[in-house]
């Protein structure tokens, strides 16, 4: 007897690690061929905040307290796309934890971000009547696909519409979300006094949002929203921008982010770019400040402060407060805080200032003032980098 091959049964009892199985059997006679299944499910489980407290079906975040900086036992899983991020860089199986130390994250960053995240805002859409809210951003996202760890890092920050930079050794998050001013820039604080300012061009506007989301009434298909601007419409009629919603398991959610992304086109209009002096290495990515340029308000509303104390402030030259409008002074104390008052003073051409209210600290000479009133308004900008002139400067 001769065998052309064999083939050796061995059983064994086989297990899966850092794998969800699920098995069933049916009956294929009702299938002309094997069918697709799908699965809706929770997620990975992540560490999130000691005092997180989960909130429904839909992995909501709600805080209790103050966060002391501990991580809850056991994960669990949810839609906050901070904690998942937070995840994805710090697992060592698949994530970047062998490369990168927990330490070197921002957690608190991410703290803030997370419960901006989670703010219950209206949906847009409504059952029977009464409104459907929701937290502001979701993920729901399934990685399947070998990608640069730098692309998805990337692609779960615009989730927030974030942004991160490297500074002193941390990785740190900015989420575009309502933040307060931390500094101020006048002529006297910048290199020849000049600010440089670069403006979109108005062919590049768009006006109507065709944005893809994961549709759940449709087993998490590709679904597209339309949103329009109809101020931008009216400039500049109908042009389209194509945006994908990471992640986005929400027509709500999805709709929110053509509106921001066409509001952002149509508001932001222009950058700023400025050398200022050793005081602009205070400032950060993701930092209101404020700039006071006299080319475009067609008067001197900024300056340095010769002298001051916690109620009257010295400038460097005179201003002409009109009657009929309110004044307030902006200053930056020696902490490097922004600070802003009424003023006191009535119409006069002066270069001494009163404010109505005290400042928590008497502002020290050569730090700048901004006044601003109701035809004297200094534009705001976010900082989105800033860079040495030279390695010692």
């Amino acid at each position: 007897m001769s065998f052309v091959s064999y083939a050796k049964i061995t059983n064994k009892k086989l297990n899966y690690p850092n794998t969800a199985l699920a098995a069933f059997s049916f009956d294929t006679s009702g299938f002309s061929s094997v069918p697709n299944v799908l699965f809706e499910v929770f997620g990975r489980l992540v560490q999130v905040p000691s005092n997180a407290i989960i909130d429904g079906l839909n992995r909501r975040i709600v805080y209790d307290g103050v966060w002391n900086g501990v991580f809850q036992t056991p994960n669990v899983a949810v839609s906050d796309p901070a904690w998942i991020l937070y995840d994805l860089i710090t697992n060592t199986r698949y994530g970047l934890g062998k490369y990168i130390d927990t330490k070197q994250i921002d957690k608190w960053g991410l703290y803030e971000i997370s419960k901006y995240c989670n703010e219950l805002v209206p949906s847009g859409y409504s059952t029977n009547g009464s409104p459907i809210y929701e937290p502001r951003f979701q993920c729901n996202i399934v990685l399947q696909a070998k990608t640069e760890a730098y692309q998805v890092l990337e692609s779960l920050i615009t989730i927030f519409r974030g942004f991160a930079y490297w500074q002193a050794g941390t990785i740190t998050f900015i989420a575009d979300k309502p933040d307060a001013i931390k500094y101020q820039f006048t002529q006297a604080d910048v290199e020849d006094g000049v600010f440089i300012y670069s403006r979109v061009g108005l062919k590049s506007k768009k006006t109507v949002a065709l944005v893809s989301w994961l549709n759940p009434a449709d087993f998490y298909r590709k679904t597209v929203e339309m949103v329009e601007d109809p101020i931008a419409i009216q400039k500049w009629g109908i042009k389209e921008l194509e945006l994908e919603a990471i992640a986005c398991t929400s027509r709500g959610q999805a709709r929110r982010a053509g509106v921001a992304a066409l509001i952002s086109d149509r508001l932001e209009q222009e950058t700023v770019t400025f050398k200022a002096r050793a005081y602009a290495a205070f400032i950060k990515p993701g930092d209101i400040i404020t700039v006071s340029d006299s080319e475009r308000l067609e008067m001197r509303a900024g300056g340095l402060i010769i002298s001051a104390t916690t109620t009257t402030i010295n400038l460097d030259s005179p201003v002409t407060l009109v009657a009929g409008q309110t004044y307030q002074i902006s200053v930056t104390l020696s902490d490097g805080t922004w600070q802003q008052k009424t003023v006191q003073n009535t119409a006069n051409t002066t270069s001494v200032v009163t404010v109505t209210s005290a400042f928590s600290a008497a502002p020290p000479p050569e730090s700048n003032w901004i006044l601003s009133g109701n035809s004297v308004v200094p534009k705001q900008y976010r900082v989105i980098n800033r860079v040495p002139v030279s390695e010692t400067i």
